[in-house]
């Protein structure tokens, strides 16, 4: 992490992408600030700022936090009231003497299904990374590809056959067909029906 946060790389994928999960729209921040600002900075950020966010963070050395905020967006407010990934950035100096070094925006874009296209064993790690994931890997997106949500009775048994899928099998479920040609979008029907097979249902 220390490597990431040192790193003059201007691509925050590229530096950070294999710590937190880039592809979910939220914003990163590298803090002059040590460990012992850690509860500060949760207690301001969950319960005080204007829209509270979930914090997550990590020290490096004893001069650098790195700070991940999920869905945190660049608005310049929220009903009504300053916000923001910059607005934060200003607050966090003002009220806690904390500066930012560095900051940067990131959003569910089509980076993830690239990386997916590439390697299936990489884009299964990335999935991970998001909290809400569970361990369950390209699972997720895979039973939601195939019409099988959490709530279902045979979700579980399901669960289970498909983390024995080898990932190469399931990473196709996190290309984006949506806005895709014809070939991406009988590609998708491919992997839904593959998918479909291999759970054997």
């Amino acid at each position: 992490m220390c490597e990431a946060v040192d790193s003059k790389e201007p691509n925050a994928w590229v530096r950070f992408g294999h710590i937190v999960p880039a592809y979910i729209t939220g914003a990163l921040y590298v803090l002059e600030a040590g460990p012992a600002a850690k509860d500060q900075l949760k207690k301001f950020i969950e319960k005080d700022y204007t829209d509270p966010h979930n914090v997550l963070q990590a020290s490096c050395r004893s001069d650098r936090i790195l700070l991940y905020l999920r869905n945190m967006f660049p608005e310049p407010e929220h009903r009504g009231k300053p916000f923001g990934r910059v607005h934060l950035s200003g607050e966090l100096e003002k009220r806690l003497g904390i500066k930012t070094l560095e900051r940067f925006q990131l959003w569910d874009d089509d980076v993830l299904a690239q990386y997916c296209r590439a390697d299936a064993e990489l884009c299964e790690e990335l999935v991970k990374l998001n909290s809400w994931n569970e361990g369950r890997g390209l699972c997720s997106n895979a039973l939601d590809l195939v019409n099988i949500s959490i709530g279902d009775s045979n979700y579980s048994q399901m669960l289970s056959r498909c983390l024995q899928l080898p990932a190469s099998m399931k990473a196709c479920a996190y290309f984006d067909y949506t806005k895709g040609t014809r070939a991406e979008y009988d590609t998708g029907k491919r992997c839904s029906r593959e998918i479909r097979e291999a759970l054997a249902f």
